[in-house]
């Protein structure tokens, strides 16, 4: 971290880096053409970034489209945004987003329209899997009445997804966003309005001849979107799956369009047969035109009782009840500058505790504390940054103490266009503290139009208790050996929940890493603070985190389910937590939904390498195969992910990935073990010798250990002895019900596996029942 020499001067404090050209300073708004002023950011497509405003002239809240910079040069890519407008503006329909006018400022160009105050379909259906059946098709048939109106005007959508449909609080249903529209005109001629080949439109929901490149596309592209998306609404699964989205747009050329009622038997066939008919891959054969969608969906009778998916084990891939969903807002925290060596390690700590503080903040996804903290203050370029990190917006500032106070310039900036969204100069007291970090907070949470979590805000006991917990957390994140945390440990006597918390989490490190009794000895030590400080503080997520794994370790699955449920509630936006969440629901028999949680944990804080380890392991479960080669030839390497690697190739039916792992260079003995045991029975009992020399401390590592012999086993073909281990591990606890059902190896068990089959479902069954029962308090 680097000294700021704009703190030398308390008369001015200018953080950098904002635009000029726009006329912003660290605490001035953006006002475009003179009229808009901006004040808060709602979301980023292909084309822009779309912001709420207020319009000056008028008083009124609008939203305003900013097209993406390195855009603007493009001339067939600004006649398509002017023909947003154009297009749009033929529409008045209270289904359909009021587009008002295009303008443009300092080189910017954008366009005003109608601001919805909604929730968009996407978020709802991350949030609650599918919806009620009655809710989906009056959905649909809004849907219909809004796509009718464009249709009308001559405008086919071409790509209508969850993400364009807004539903406001009360009920209405709004399309939105039509920068990928044309006319029926433009599909007659020889181009498009692009004026390319590109693939325009989203893959998951995109027509045939869209992926096909067809350019005389007509109305019915929307009619086959809205039978995809109807699909997605009525089973909480998206219809189309593949490991790129070239594979998913293929899916549809070679297969039928799939049958709702294989994921959710009990749906009526009238609605079976709408959805199927508007997903047929001739679009001669689809719904003539949206309205005669719209007159099916009409006559549909519902079921007296309710659809559910109660007891139903063909399809496992949707939880309807997850207690959040996976924000949709991108950010990062970055290392504020500072004024003296002295506040570097509360430079540090403003970092970690906003980045904890936004991670409990639905609707946001915030980078991890080792992504972020690599970028130091000193000469960046935090749009740079931020598109190196993949965020939407960038939070960083400037902090210096003098006489006990804490004085921080905190500044919120929006990575496509450079928009300073928030700026703000707070000074606090610095037993203060936390107030302080919750005021740029709620600055921030209010300019990413997101809701913030109403915590109490506890304090520490003293000032001598905050350089405790600043550097309790510096050496959480930077610890290299065990010998580093011994500080922290000393936590533990502390009162104060805040310290005990971080005390329990060193705890728990230590406890991962030793022999077996003093991992013993740290695991009740970890366990012990960290009931103590959920007893004292139950809003903070740490405690609750650590709870779950000793739970998990020790077998009892259902009682961590139970706990990192609630740390996923506190904190949604934590990657740690997300990893975790997604590693439970893959082996319970969720392994798409968890390996969503995991890759969203690994966007955020790629350095989880555990998390890595799991996504690689529920993709070879799916056989998705090509993850699998590309982590072989990728060149990261680290113990653990070696070994997960030689594991896998095991599965894979050519031997030329096991061979391709034996020569990775620098291969434990127990990884390069595994990977010679495809050679035959021989390379198999060395790679058993090779795992039993390492001696499980914990009921979790003792039954992966009795799966790991179970697959060496059943591969050199002693289905006896692979049943036996099986069995073990059933009866230490195994609920991993995705592997006893996919792992290619156990193939050739069948049906001897079948009564232990039943026993891990049920347990994996009251796993999914704990983690699917979280609901706040007054949501129905």
């Amino acid at each position: 971290m680097t000294k700021d020499p704009m703190l030398e001067d308390e008369a001015t404090i200018d953080i950098g880096g904002v635009l000029p050209e726009m006329g912003v300073s660290a605490g001035g708004p953006v006002i475009l053409a003179g009229r808009y002023l901006l004040l808060g950011l709602l979301g980023t497509g292909g084309m822009g970034t779309v912001y709420r405003a207020r319009d000056l002239d008028l008083s009124e809240e609008i939203a305003v489209k900013v097209l993406r910079r390195e855009l603007v040069e493009s001339p067939s890519i600004v006649a398509r945004f002017k023909q947003e407008v154009r297009l749009a503006r033929r529409v008045t329909h209270r289904n359909v987003a009021r587009t008002f006018d295009t303008g443009e400022h300092g080189g910017e160009r954008f366009i005003t329209m109608e601001y919805i105050d909604g929730e968009a379909l996407a978020d709802k259906l991350a949030k609650r899997g599918k919806l009620p059946l009655g809710e989906a098709l009056d959905m649909a048939g809004s849907i219909c009445a809004g796509l009718a109106a464009a249709h009308t005007a001559g405008i086919v959508h071409r790509d209508l997804k969850p993400e364009n449909v807004l539903v406001e609080p009360n009920g209405r249903v709004v399309l939105t966003d039509f920068g990928m529209a044309l006319t029926f005109e433009d599909a007659e001629g020889d181009t498009v309005v692009d004026g390319s080949n590109e693939l325009v439109g989203t893959p998951v929901y995109m027509a045939p001849e869209q992926v096909e490149g067809r350019v005389d596309i007509d109305a019915r592209a929307d009619v086959y979107a809205l039978g995809a998306m109807l699909y997605e609404m009525v089973t909480g699964e998206r219809p189309w799956r593949g490991e790129s989205a070239w594979a998913v747009a293929s899916a549809r050329l070679l297969s039928p369009p799939p049958d709702p009622r294989a994921v959710v038997p009990e749906l009526p066939e009238s609605v079976s047969r709408v959805i199927t008919r508007a997903m047929s891959k001739n679009r001669e054969d689809r719904y003539r035109d949206i309205e005669d969608m719209a007159n099916e969906i009409s006559t549909i009778t519902l079921p007296s009782g309710p659809v559910s998916l109660r007891g139903h084990r063909a399809s496992m891939a949707s939880i309807p009840d997850l207690p959040v969903e996976i924000g949709t807002k991108a950010v990062a925290v970055l290392p504020f500058a500072f004024a003296s060596e002295e506040d570097e390690l509360y430079s540090e700590g403003i970092m970690l505790d906003l980045i904890d503080t936004l991670a409990g903040v639905e609707g946001l996804r915030v980078r991890g504390p080792r992504a972020s903290s690599e970028h130091a203050p000193e000469g960046r370029d935090v749009r740079a940054v931020g598109q190196k990190l993949g965020v939407q917006a960038v939070i960083d500032g400037s902090l210096r103490r003098a006489g006990g106070r804490v004085q921080v310039v905190a500044r919120l900036t929006a990575v496509v266009d450079g928009f300073q969204l928030w700026a703000s100069r707070i000074e606090r007291a610095e037993d203060d503290w936390f107030s302080l970090v919750a005021d740029i907070s709620r600055g921030v949470t209010g300019a990413l139009t997101v809701r913030e979590r109403t915590n109490s805000i506890r304090e520490l006991v003293d000032a001598d208790g905050l350089i405790d917990y600043l550097d309790a957390r510096n050496r959480l994140l930077h610890a290299e050996n065990a010998d580093d945390l011994e500080p922290v440990l000393a936590l533990g006597q502390s009162d104060d929940a805040r310290l005990i918390a971080l005390a329990a989490e060193a705890a728990w490190r230590r406890a991962r890493h030793g022999a077996a009794e003093r991992a013993a000895v740290m695991r009740d030590r970890a366990a012990d603070a960290a009931c103590r400080a959920v007893a004292v503080a139950p809003e903070l997520a740490t405690p609750r985190v650590v709870l779950s794994r000793i739970a998990l370790a020790q077998g009892t699955l259902v009682e961590g389910a139970r706990a990192l449920r609630e740390s996923l509630r506190l904190a949604p936006g934590a990657p740690e937590i997300q990893a975790l969440f997604g590693r439970v629901l893959a082996l319970v028999g969720r392994p798409r939904q968890g390996l969503t949680f995991l890759d969203a944990a690994l966007t955020l804080e790629p350095s989880l390498e555990e998390a890595f380890c799991d996504a690689l392991r529920v993709r070879a479960l799916l056989a998705e195969w090509g993850a699998i080669e590309r982590a072989v030839s990728s060149g990261a390497r680290s113990p653990d992910r070696d070994e997960m690697l030689a594991r896998l190739a095991l599965w894979h039916p050519d031997p030329g990935l096991a061979h391709a792992v034996a020569r990775i260079p620098g291969l434990s003995p127990r990884a390069a073990a595994l990977a010679s045991a495809k050679r035959g029975p021989d390379g198999s009992r060395q790679a058993l010798v090779a795992l039993r020399a390492i001696q499980p401390h914990t009921i979790e590592e003792r039954i992966e250990r009795l799966q790991l012999e179970a697959e060496l086993l059943a591969g050199a073909g002693d289905e006896a002895a692979a049943l036996a281990a099986i069995e073990s591990a059933s009866t230490l606890g195994l609920t991993d019900v995705t592997w006893l059902e996919r792992c290619p190896l156990l193939a050739p068990l069948g049906g001897q596996l079948a009564s232990i089959a039943a026993d891990v479902a049920r347990r994996a069954e009251n796993v999914r029942l704990m983690l699917r029962t979280s609901r706040r308090a007054g949501e129905p």
